[in-house]
């Protein structure tokens, strides 16, 4: 996590055992240094409360690194988190965020999510399938309470050496394998899906990158405990949801708004293409190493390894950047704890050669 720099002083977005000003100090100090060392050239930060702090962060701890800072204020008013983004390189195109939002449990779901009064998840795949069958459906009475939508998303383009790049980081929804934010994170991950096709679409953007805590397991290689998903979230965000899997997708996020029935096969209208992603993790070599947070099951706060070592953050590539990867890390170089200054997160380093993709 990090901290937010206001007229009030500093201050921990979301959940954080460190509560006093001088901690909240310390804590950027310490982030400043893991960046430094880390000399990326495009950073993204998931728990970033406004710009003030990525301002903060950069006069106070990186004058020199030729950050320029970017935030796009979300809608996560319980923890007042954002994606953060710092780069060497100036987006091209305005950064953005999505509000859509996708219909939960998505059809095929094996979450074990019931939502009162909606029936079973065949019953749900059902209705998302009779809908899918119009060409669009209205909303009476305001907003569906089962839609989903990702409150902590950036996009943004940049030309690099002659091609464009997209990119997008988020925060997805908590606990991978608990069946209420399971579902909604399906949900989630086909609302940024859409996202990516509608603003960093393949005819216009030449690469993809998504990265970020998207709090799920790929079950596309092994992690170091083996952690397996049950929900579908990787899969949906790496190759999309599949011809058999409908959804409603709502565009916008005011009451109100229009719902959309689309169909994965109908998605690309047209013929269009899409994006089919790969996860920079598989090119860490040594599983063992295959670890991006930690998870104090035992309560000690003490970081005691094995299953409490988890691969929930990723780094996913479109196939011409992912062949093109050079070293990709996930670095374990400070410790853990619950009174810990640092995070319960270690960084993803991936390193990719773009002279001529």
């Amino acid at each position: 996590s990090s901290s937010s720099s206001s007229s009030n002083g500093l201050k921990c977005p979301g959940e954080c055992t460190w509560k006093t000003e001088a901690d909240a100090v310390e804590h950027m100090a310490r982030i400043g240094d893991v960046l430094s060392e880390l000399d990326g050239d495009v950073v993204v930060l998931t728990e970033v409360q406004d710009c003030d702090v990525l301002h903060t962060l950069i006069e106070k701890h990186l004058p020199d690194a030729g950050y320029l800072p970017y935030l796009v204020k979300g809608a996560d008013t319980f923890t007042g988190q954002n994606v953060g983004l710092l780069t060497r390189i100036d987006p091209s195109a305005d950064v953005r965020r999505t509000d859509d939002r996708v219909e939960y449990p998505v059809a095929g779901s094996e979450c074990g999510y019931e939502e009162a009064g909606a029936g079973t998840a065949a019953a749900a795949a059902a209705a998302a399938a009779t809908a899918a069958a119009a060409a669009a459906v209205s909303v009476a009475g305001g907003v569906a309470a089962s839609a989903q939508g990702v409150s902590k998303n950036l996009l943004a383009r940049f030309d690099i050496n002659g091609r464009s790049v997209g990119l997008v980081g988020a925060h997805l929804l908590s606990q991978p394998n608990s069946p209420a934010p399971c579902a909604k994170r399906e949900a989630q991950a086909l609302a940024l899906r859409e996202a990516m096709h509608e603003v960093l679409p393949p005819s216009s953007v030449d690469a993809l990158i998504v990265m970020g805590d998207l709090n799920d397991y790929d079950n596309s290689f092994e992690d170091s405990s083996n952690h397996q998903a049950t929900s579908r979230v990787l899969q949906f965000l790496r190759e999309g949801a599949g011809d058999d899997v409908p959804f409603v997708l709502r565009k916008g996020g005011g009451d109100g708004d229009a719902a959309t029935a689309v169909a994965a096969a109908a998605a690309a209208a047209g013929g269009a293409e899409r994006w089919r992603l790969r996860n920079a993790g598989e090119k860490v070599r040594s599983v063992e190493q295959r670890y991006s947070a930690w998870w104090n099951i035992d309560q000690t706060c003490e970081d005691s390894g094995g299953p409490e070592h988890t691969l929930i953050d990723h780094v996913l590539l479109s196939d011409n950047l992912w062949s093109r990867v050079r070293h990709a890390d996930m670095w374990h170089k400070y410790a853990v704890c619950c009174t810990c200054y640092y995070s319960d997160h270690w960084p993803i380093v991936v390193e990719i050669d773009v002279g001529d993709f």
